[in-house]
């Protein structure tokens, strides 16, 4: 997974958290210097860390299936 779409797990993971604060806190990380590291601090000390697990993982997950399924290997 490239930086852009990696990043893009970031943004999207914002919208599932329903903490308004929290939810500020972690876009004004994405738009500041060092992005992956302080997002990646931020989240892991947070309540949400098990959710962002869960999350980023079944990004992965479907990012795999997808390469996969673009060069016609299916996989469940």
């Amino acid at each position: 997974m490239d930086t852009r779409e990696a990043f893009r797990v970031m943004a999207d993971f914002i919208d599932e958290i329903e903490d308004s604060k929290f939810q500020e806190d972690l876009i004004k990380i994405l738009s500041l210097r060092s992005p992956f590291a302080n997002f990646k601090a931020e989240v892991e000390t947070s309540e949400y860390r098990e959710l962002w697990f869960s999350f980023r993982t079944k990004k992965y997950e479907d990012y795999v299936r997808d390469i996969l399924s673009a060069g016609g290997i299916i996989c469940e």
